[in-house]
C-alpha cells in the first residue's frame, strides 16, 4: 500500500503525463536488470499512444501499486506485465492502468545520456532475454555476482 505522501506523488506525475509533459522518474529496486539497474538509472516517461508487447510502461498493477515493467502479454483490454529481473511474478493489468510508457533510460537522476530502449539492439537483447525465461534465474545469478 502506498502512503498518502507517495500515492500524492504517483497522482502528480499521472497528471503530468496524461498533459503530455516528459517525466523523468529514478528507479529503485532490481525488477528490471539488467536493463534498467535500480538506484542508478531514471526512466523517462511519456503519455503512450499505442502499446505493444515488449513495451516498459508505468502501470498502476494488481490495482494495487505502481511498477515500471514490460508488458508480455496483450489480451483486448487486459495486459499482463513482468519486470526482466523477475522469473515467475507477473502483474496484471487494463489498458486504462497504463500511466505512461518509458521512451530513454538515462544514467544517473535523468542528467545522464539518454539510451533510446526500442533501438535495433535493444529489441534484440529484450527478444533474446524473454527467450531465456527457463534459465534467467541462473542468468540473473551470474549477472548479481558480476
Amino acid at each position: 500500500m502506498l502512503s498518502n505522501n507517495t500515492d500524492a506523488f504517483m497522482s502528480d506525475v499521472c497528471n503530468l503525463i496524461d498533459s503530455g509533459t516528459e517525466v523523468i522518474l529514478p528507479v529503485k529496486g532490481n525488477s528490471m536488470v539488467p536493463f534498467i539497474i535500480g538506484g542508478k538509472d531514471s526512466v523517462v516517461l511519456k503519455k503512450h499512444h499505442s502499446l505493444s508487447v515488449g513495451d516498459i510502461v508505468l502501470a498502476w498493477a494488481d490495482n494495487q501499486y505502481y511498477v515500471i515493467h514490460r508488458i508480455i502479454h496483450l489480451y483486448g483490454n487486459d495486459i499482463t506485465l513482468m519486470g526482466d529481473g523477475n522469473v515467475a511474478v507477473k502483474e496484471h493489468c487494463t489498458k486504462k492502468d497504463i500511466m505512461g510508457k518509458v521512451l530513454y533510460v538515462t544514467d544517473g537522476q535523468g542528467a545522464g545520456k539518454r539510451h533510446y530502449v526500442y533501438s535495433t539492439w535493444r529489441k534484440i537483447a529484450v527478444r533474446l532475454w524473454m527467450a531465456f525465461l527457463p534459465i534467467r534465474k541462473y542468468l540473473l545469478y551470474i549477472y548479481r555476482k558480476l
